[in-house]
Order: structure tokens, then sequence, then C-alpha cells
């Protein structure tokens, strides 16, 4: 290439990115004016008098000029057909949900969710570890879902060296196994909720998946409320408090680390989504299952190797949120609930997990961990199909199975 011809592509290169770069400005100076002129300073989201003062100029011209009255809507009907009002109705109709703005419906849905539940934490005695359980409302009495207990100070101690092991493993520049070579970026992404990784797992589309996406997210909430009740509980420190030699690769929150919140939400996500998709008959995994089990337990092992957390904060996440999930799937979808799970770290005959991440159910038992029986409590025994949470699993069931009406 002449340096002529060089130079005349850099102009056009130049003037193509300015052009571009003008273009994102009026798109985005767009975006902003509509913001700030329109329904976002209309709802009082943008601080904009000037639109409030033109709505009132408008409404008053409005009226004057014989705007609509109570006689007009007799004449017409009904202007909103959807907006109708029943004194005699049956309340709690959780087919209005549908109309409420999303915050909204999140806020009744959570409250729903977390009204069948209760905890309770015990002091250690002895030889008994402190521990607390996560119990739910069955025939009007508490029974037992799942119960984490304490580590000692020797156990984290040993747990602390496992972590600074698995260090080493957050880069490998010479594997030619990409899986392998690099977590620092997997580690980075998914600090956020991965919702990238769930999507890519799943053709999980938002614009024809709105209700999944609403059932992760309220499954995120709950995980999120329950796992941060046993951080505070149990208050036990982050492997960097325990030895000097844990450099985490992020920054390590400020809150207890066990149970893992990483792990908890992912393996109640991935319990959640193989209920509502394809859940086991027989009690082994699917495909789908147990993809997105390993999946699961890829994120929690991820937050191992960044130094955040214990190999026992993850294995307790995975019974938590396995838990968790299988109590979203029987208030909302009817099926029935896992009996009473447990671990206690002490117990455990494995302090960390090879090279293959995370321990799935299969060998939970080496971990410590027990594993109610699947299908042991009747969803009606529970009480638990509360209609609300129905209407947005068989929702989220509809857009995958459209017209299945199950």
């Amino acid at each position: 290439m002449t340096y002529a011809s060089a130079a005349s592509a850099a102009s056009a290169a130049s003037a193509a990115s300015a052009a571009s770069a003008a273009s994102a400005a009026s798109a985005a100076s767009a975006a902003s004016a509509a913001a700030l002129n329109g329904l976002g300073a209309y709802s009082g989201y943008v601080v904009n008098p000037g639109v409030l003062q033109a709505v009132e100029a408008t409404r008053r011209m409005l009226l004057r000029e014989g705007g609509p009255d109570s006689a007009w809507f007799g004449r017409r009907g009904t202007l909103l057909p959807r907006v109708t009002y029943d004194a005699a109705a049956r309340p709690d109709n959780p087919t209005r949900l549908a109309d409420w703005p999303g915050d909204c419906r999140s806020t009744v849905l959570t409250f729903d969710l977390l009204s069948g539940l209760g905890f309770d934490a015990t002091a250690g005695n002895g030889a008994a570890a402190a521990c607390a359980t996560l119990s739910y409302w069955i025939e009007g009495k508490p029974a037992e879902l799942v119960t984490l207990s304490r580590p000692d100070k020797d156990k984290l101690v040993t747990q602390a060296e496992e972590v600074v092991r698995a260090a080493s493993r957050r880069y490998l520049p010479r594997s030619d196994d990409l899986a392998s070579a690099d977590r620092l970026n997997e580690i980075a992404v998914q600090v956020a909720p991965p919702f990238a990784f769930w999507s890519a797992v799943l053709p999980i589309q938002p614009d024809r998946m709105r209700r999944t996406l609403e059932l992760i997210d309220l499954t995120l909430t709950l995980a999120s409320f329950v796992v941060q009740r046993f951080k505070h509980a149990l208050a036990v420190p982050r492997p960097h408090h325990v030895s000097p030699r844990v450099i985490p690769a992020i920054l390590t929150p400020g809150h207890a680390a066990f149970p893992s919140g990483h792990a908890t939400e992912a393996f109640a996500v991935a319990q959640v989504l193989s209920s509502l998709l394809d859940k086991p008959k027989d009690g082994a995994p699917t495909p789908l299952q147990a993809t997105l089990l390993n999946l699961a337990a890829r994120i929690a092992e991820n937050r191992q190797l960044a130094g955040v957390h214990y190999p026992i904060d993850s294995i307790a996440g995975q019974l938590l949120g396995v838990s968790l999930g299988d109590y979203v799937a029987a208030r909302g979808g009817g099926t029935n609930l896992r009996g009473p799970s447990s671990f206690h770290p002490a117990q455990a005959r494995k302090d960390g997990f090879g090279d293959d991440g995370v321990a799935l159910l299969g060998d939970a038992l080496a971990h410590g961990c027990t594993f109610g029986a699947e299908d042991s409590v009747e969803h009606h025994a529970l009480g638990a199909h509360n209609a609300q949470l129905r209407w947005l699993w068989q929702a989220a069931h509809d857009e995958w199975f459209p017209g299945s009406g199950t």
C-alpha cells in the first residue's frame, strides 16, 4: 500500500469513525431527550418540572374545550376494559399480577415465598457446634428444611490452605484447554448474577422469556435473603482473615463467608429450571439438569479460586441452593418437597475437590452432607400451592411449552 492510499484509507476510516461516533451520540441524545421530556419525567423518575407544567396547561385547555367527562364514559362504555372494579370479586386473584409493574409484582411474590419460612439459630454445646436451621410451615407446625453447622477454627485453617493451593489454577497460560487456561475472566464477570451463562445453556431470550426471567429473579431474591440470614447467624470469617497467604483476585465482600451466596443462588436456579423444564422422574439427573448443576458447580468453584470462599462454603451453598430450588418448585409448581437436609463440616472426610470442582449430589456424603429424600413431603400437606406463585410458574412454563395447560 502506498503512502497516499494509506492516507486515504486512514482518512476514510477516520471519517467513518467520526460518523459512527456522531450517530451514537445522536442516538444517545435522542434517548436522553426522550427520558427527560417523556414518560420518565411524567412518572417522576426524572425530575423535569417543565413536563408537569406542560401537562397541566394541556389539561386546562382540554377541559375548557369540553373534554371527556363521566357522561362520555356512559356513551362509549369502559375506556380501559382491563381496568374494572367489582367489590364482590374474589380477592387475591392471581391473574391481576399480569397488569402490575414488574417491581410491584416481584414484591408480592417475594412476600408470599418468604411467608412460609422460619429461621432459628442454636448456640454450640460441648462437642456440638453452633448451627442454624431454615424451616417451613406444614400443617401449622415448623418442619426442618436445611440445617447448617458452624465449622471450628481448625477446619477453617485447613480450608484456608486449600484456598491458597487453588489460587494457582486461576491462570494457566500454557494450558491448551481454554476451560482451564484462564478462570480470571469468569471470576470477574460472575461477580454479578450469571444471566449470560444461563442464557447460553438455555435459549432464554429476554423479549420471549420474560416470566422465566422473573422466576429466576425471584429465586435469586429468595436465595439472597436466606443465605444472608445464615451468614449473619454463623458469622464465619473469610479466608484472607484466617491466612495471610490468601490473596484474593477480587475485592472480598464485607459479609461472612459461610455459606457461599453464589453457590446457593446458582444451585437454586439450576434446581428451579430443572423442575420447570425437565424434572427427572427416577431420581437420576437428566442431561439438562446435569448441565445446569455442572454450571452451578463451576460458578461456585470460581469463587474459591478467587480466594473469597472456602470449599465448605460451596458445599453448604450447594445443599442450601438445591433445597431452596425444591421449595420454590413446591410453592409454585406443586411438586413434592425434599426432606430435611444438613451439613456438618466437622464430619466431612474431604477438604478439597481436586480438579473437578464442587461435588454434586452423588458425592455429598463424603463432604458431610445429608440430602433429604426427594418427594418425601406432599405439597398438599405443605400447604404450598400458592396461587400467586403458581401464576408465575405456569406463565414461565407456558413460554417453553405453549398450549400445554400443565
